[in-house]
């Protein structure tokens, strides 16, 4: 279980720990700076985010989580290029109609990233 923001618990059914990027169409990076510190540090984190990014997927970071996104690959593969399936600072507008796409398949030309 995780507290939520308004100190609810919430049971997630899958995470990074016991599912693959393939079974879900976007992946958020939420929580801020020090739930992104912690991720930072782990890496089955940063793996399921760069595999989403490898298979075309939305991948949106919350404000704060720059501790993470600068720990994995994809930071490094769309430095200085646009990737509207890349949300930075928590554009939730942004986010759900990037979901609506689906997929970025643009990225599929250039398959080399770790995962």
């Amino acid at each position: 279980e995780v507290k939520g923001m308004n100190g609810k618990n919430i049971s997630p059914d899958k995470t990074f720990f016991n599912c693959e990027s393939v079974l879900v169409d976007a992946v958020a990076i939420a929580g801020g700076k020090e739930c992104a510190e912690n991720l930072a540090d782990t890496p089955e984190a940063i793996h399921f985010a760069d595999e989403a990014f490898r298979h075309c997927k939305v991948v949106g970071f919350d404000k704060g989580t720059e501790a993470f996104f600068n720990q994995t690959y994809l930071s490094n593969k769309i430095k200085g290029k646009k990737d509207e399936g890349v949300i930075m600072e928590g554009n939730t507008d942004a986010f759900i109609k990037a979901v609506g796409m689906h997929r970025f398949w643009e990225r599929e030309m250039d398959r080399k990233v770790p995962s």
